[in-house]
């Protein structure tokens, strides 16, 4: 090995040197949560997004029944279930925190449909 090849692979591991993309801290999100409790099967929202923002559905409480994030192109007009490879998506049954899927789409909208069969639900749609 030369010294210049050992130069660069130190050069490589240097944790001090600067990172070749930016990390900084992104901007906080514009849109408005939408966030409540239900004790009665509803239609919420809307939410609307900010693009390329990931988007968490969080569901709480003690409740039974299902919750499902439905999506919107045309202004509420239609509102359409996820899914991923044809198969159902963010289709929930208990309690949940997580990432339902990002937007790319000006405009979309997004809705909670909640069927509950028993108890109340503390439901947050946000970025």
């Amino acid at each position: 090995m030369t010294a210049s090849t050992i130069e660069q692979r130190k050069a490589a591991y240097d944790r001090t040197a600067a990172p070749p993309i930016s990390i900084a801290d992104p901007k906080p999100a514009q849109s408005a949560a939408l966030a409540g409790s239900v004790s009665a099967s509803a239609m919420l929202g809307p939410f609307q997004p900010d693009l390329a923002r990931a988007i968490w559905v969080t569901l709480s409480g003690a409740w039974g029944g299902r919750v499902q994030l439905l999506r919107s192109v045309d202004g509420g007009a239609t509102k359409l279930p996820l899914t991923v490879a044809g198969q159902p998506w963010a289709n929930f049954t208990g309690n949940a925190n997580e990432i339902a899927g990002e937007e790319t789409t000006p405009g979309a909208l997004y809705y909670l449909s909640v069927t509950l069969t028993s108890g109340t639900l503390t439901y947050r749609v946000a970025q």
